[in-house]
């Protein structure tokens, strides 16, 4: 879903106002739920990421011991893939409380939660993006990185292929599509596509082709 028809403040007018990045062609998605460090490696490589960037708030874990962040910096190294964690990237956890007991036991969040979800997050990062573009940031919500100059250096490094990594199965049910978005939105020429295993891609009904990479 275009960034415009998630948040106000976003114009057409807005899209591609930071101009072009000076290597990044692609943005990948990949979640780790259900998914094996095997089969999550496999994929970076078939895609040829090169820089994994966690947007996790709480990069501890969850679910696979694997994607802990004391131990994801090493594994990425062993396979030739740098690592960045960029919490900025994530919902604050204002927002996390919020949405979480509001999803409750639901597999998949219903559409009027996940359309306000959307704009909420959205609007956190517009809100984000001009605190830095001012100097005038202050998000003491976040952790370990309090503003978004780790991601926009990055962004403007060497790699070619990056990879916005979270734990939810399907990438549009999680923030990390609309943080590629966002990027794609701001920056001119970057296309987003969303890494899936096969056995995930059945579950959730995805079908490879377009913007969904079934490896």
């Amino acid at each position: 879903m275009p960034i415009t028809e998630l948040t106000m403040p976003m114009t057409e007018e807005d899209r591609g106002c930071l101009g072009p990045l000076p290597h990044l062609k692609i943005i990948y998605t990949i979640g780790y739920g259900d998914v094996t460090a095997r089969e999550l490696f496999a994929m970076l490589k078939h895609a040829g990421v090169t820089l994994l960037v966690d947007v996790r708030l709480f990069p501890h874990g969850a679910y696979t011991f694997y994607t802990a962040l004391r131990d994801m910096p090493y594994i990425c190294e062993v396979h030739d893939i740098d690592h960045v964690h960029i919490p900025a990237l994530a919902p604050s956890e204002k927002l996390l409380k919020w949405y979480k007991p509001a999803l409750g036991r639901d597999k998949h969040p219903p559409p009027q939660l996940w359309r306000q979800y959307k704009r909420r997050y959205v609007q956190e990062l517009v809100e984000r993006r001009v605190m830095f573009e001012t100097h005038q940031s202050d998000q003491r919500t976040l952790l370990e990185e309090p503003d978004l100059s780790t991601a926009y250096n990055m962004l403007r490094g060497k790699h070619e292929r990056i990879a916005l990594m979270c734990v939810e199965q399907h990438p549009l049910e999680c923030h990390r599509s609309l943080a590629a978005d966002m990027i794609s939105f701001l920056h001119t020429g970057l296309e987003v596509k969303h890494l899936v295993t096969a056995k995930v891609a059945k579950r959730q009904k995805i079908e490879d082709g377009g913007a969904y990479c079934v490896v």
